[in-house]
């Protein structure tokens, strides 16, 4: 079988820690056809020079660093401008996760299965979690419908997506969205999401029932920092807004995701958590509405004993988690 050039990119900072995990979980590939662009974004620890062995050691490995330091997006959206411009597709590895050895012979084998499919997943480990493609059957099909694939991941209905070390995308469909050259959104914390559905609101998505990739879950990757300030629900948002419009379950959803949103901003208030409401102010495109308030109100009324008791539970410190509680 005639293997297609696949291009990973490993966006790095400080990643000393995992970074050699990473890489030699590239390395070891039962795919042979594949480069690594490896762009470090001015590290002060050693990533520099484990980087430098690998290329060192395997000169399919390429590594590049920043002039300046840049956000950790804009830094994956450089690794994506320093692929080889004959990819045919695009895999990125966060430097603190890593992938089986069956990652890129699996999914390729399905992209070449079938030419629709712009996006690939499969069953991954989530820290210590398995994620098993929840809401799919196995006995259906491996191909999934996009525009489905769409509704169904934002109503909760699919797990296709976990992470950035999830998924890989076909390169000719990357070139298709409105943003490209760049295929991440900088001003969205979890563009990567958004990323995918862009790809599934344009393409086909394969589905690989097979434990493939492993992501980590830990302090210095920014989760904690996510789960303060709730970065879920504002991407939501920014995702329900965009296709709303596509079925009316998504509409019906949105109006839901607003209450959520403003009871969210309510509780903030009640806090007097300032940084975490400045932060969600000035990314709101919308003002909420009366209505949203008023129901947004209604709902933390009622949710307030479960509040008061979880925050007794958890020593009256911060506590929170993906409804922004």
């Amino acid at each position: 079988m005639i293997e297609v050039l696949i291009s990973v990119g490993v966006p790095v900072y400080n990643g000393e820690k995992y970074l050699k995990e990473s890489l030699n979980s590239i390395l070891n590939q039962t795919y042979q056809n594949w480069e690594c662009v490896i762009n470090d974004n001015c590290s002060t620890d050693e990533t520099a020079s484990i980087a430098k062995e690998f290329a060192k050691q395997d000169s399919r490995f390429l590594y590049f660093k920043n002039e300046e330091f840049v956000p950790a997006i804009n830094n994956w959206n450089i690794t994506f401008s320093r692929i080889n411009k004959n990819s045919i597709l695009y895999k990125e590895v966060a430097a603190d996760d890593w992938i089986f050895p069956n990652f890129l012979s699996e999914t390729a084998n399905l992209f070449k299965k079938n030419a629709s499919i712009g996006i690939c997943s499969g069953c991954r480990i989530d820290q210590n979690r398995p994620q098993l493609g929840e809401g799919l059957d196995f006995y259906d099909s491996e191909i999934i419908n996009g525009k489905q694939a769409l509704e169904k991941q934002m109503l909760g209905e699919y797990s296709l997506i976990g992470s950035l070390n999830s998924v890989i995308l076909k390169v000719e469909y990357l070139k298709k969205l409105s943003s490209y050259p760049k295929i991440y959104n900088e001003s969205n914390p979890n563009s990567d999401t958004e990323l995918a559905l862009d790809m599934f609101a344009i393409s086909d998505v394969g589905f690989v029932y097979q434990l493939i990739s492993f992501t980590r879950r830990h302090n210095e990757t920014g989760t904690e920092k996510a789960k303060r300030f709730n970065y879920y629900i504002h991407s939501r948002e920014i995702n329900l807004l965009k296709w709303k419009s596509f079925a009316n379950s998504l509409e019906l959803e949105y109006k839901q995701h607003r209450i959520e949103y403003a009871k969210f901003f309510l509780l903030q208030m009640i806090r007097r958590n300032t940084e975490v409401l400045e932060w969600h102010k000035s990314r709101l495109k919308s003002t909420f509405h009366i209505s949203e308030w008023f129901f947004g109100g209604y709902s933390l009324l009622i949710s307030l004993p479960n509040i008061i008791l979880r925050m007794r539970r958890a020593g009256k410190k911060e506590v929170s988690n993906n409804s922004g509680w």
